[in-house]
């Protein structure tokens, strides 16, 4: 597992490296005291804030409407916000940490939590965060410790934290599909609950050129790593429904190893039109575009939209250069559990998941 929480507290004041000019600047799309912006939807019943940890396209991202928490991380013993590649780019990034001899990320804090989250609120409208899953990073408990922290303030607040269980780009299509849920006129209430259930729905699968960033963190032995370079072996992994990854197999080679990301989309494909798929490079854009190529001859797929992102320096830190993976929706990813296995899970996500939203009408 990977964990993304080498420092416990990040200051709300971290700024972002001026420095570098270099960045992808999108029209529409600015990062003021950590928290990246696009222009609003005013018709939407609610705030939507999500995280650097989505892995948004920045041109996608322009679109939708909503905030993003720019996480942070650190190089060399330099700080840095995680801010969609504003101030510098992909290339910049993952040339850097090939020799970088330290390399962090951190959760944001509690008290950071808050200060987004009353911020939001005076809008005057309901706040839900979609929170990066808890299954790699402890982030998601302290915003629920800020979320705590709102309703002893403000009573009345209608604020709504979630674990969306999906790392990367399955966070991104999450968020997509809730903003065009909530352009149709969806109760921040309703949003929610709709999102509780379709995290499920989409499923990721990614490779790695190799294990070396993995034994850089200590997570598998660097002898591991060393036979998989020799052995040319590429890993390929995903994720349970804990949002924690998981190891599917090894391939020989980089492109058995893109092939099987496309047969793996294949076989489990929603075949929906309407539901975009996004592919995520580590700096290896072309990587990216040979899997999308790739994707274009599975039948159905021809006018589907693939959206194309570089993962962010967050995971970057952890999965190093040359990462490809993908993202799309599917059938219920608990159908395999036994009858017995989802009544526990639904009763613990009950129990996780359950609103702590403080209502007017006392609805929850």
């Amino acid at each position: 597992m990977i964990n993304l929480n080498s420092q416990d507290d990040v200051s709300s004041s971290m700024p972002v490296d001026t420095n570098k000019t270099s960045g992808t600047c999108v029209p529409g799309v600015f990062v003021s005291n950590g928290i990246a912006k696009s222009p609003a939807h005013a018709e939407r019943k609610c705030h939507i804030i999500a995280d650097s940890c989505a892995d948004f396209s920045v041109e996608k991202f322009a679109t939708l409407g909503i905030d993003c928490i720019c996480f942070p991380y650190r190089v060399d013993g330099e700080e840095y916000l995680d801010d969609m590649y504003q101030t510098t780019s992909p290339e910049q990034f993952y040339e850097r940490i090939q020799t970088a001899q330290e390399l962090s990320t951190a959760a944001v804090s509690p008290g950071r939590y808050f200060e987004i989250f009353e911020q939001a609120l005076e809008g005057g409208k309901p706040v839900i965060y979609v929170g990066f899953t808890g299954g790699l990073s402890s982030a998601i408990s302290n915003a629920h410790m800020a979320q705590d922290m709102i309703r002893a303030k403000y009573p009345e607040a209608e604020l709504y934290v979630f674990d969306n269980l999906l790392p990367s780009m399955s966070a991104e299509l999450l968020v997509i599909e809730m903003c065009r849920k909530a352009d149709e006129g969806m109760s921040a209430r309703d949003l929610y609950e709709w999102a509780l259930e379709s995290r499920y729905f989409i499923r990721g699968v990614f490779t790695l050129d190799s294990f070396d960033f993995l034994a850089r963190g200590g997570r598998i032995p660097s002898s591991a790593a060393h036979t998989s370079q020799v052995l040319d072996i590429k890993p390929e992994l995903s994720y349970d429904l804990s949002g924690s990854l998981t190891l599917r197999g090894v391939h020989r080679g980089r492109k058995r190893s893109l092939k099987a990301l496309a047969h793996f989309v294949a076989e489990r494909w929603d075949k929906n039109p309407n539901h975009p798929i996004a592919i995520g490079c580590a700096g290896c854009m072309r990587d990216g575009k040979i899997l999308e190529d790739l994707l274009r001859q599975i039948p159905g797929m021809d006018n589907v939209e693939i959206i194309l992102s570089s993962i962010s320096p967050v995971l970057g830190c952890h999965v190093g250069p040359g990462m490809v993976g993908v993202s799309f929706w599917t059938s219920d990813r608990r159908e395999k559990k036994s009858v017995a296995d989802k009544l526990s899970s639904k009763v613990k996500s009950l129990a996780k998941d359950q609103p702590r939203t403080l209502c007017t009408n006392k609805e929850v």
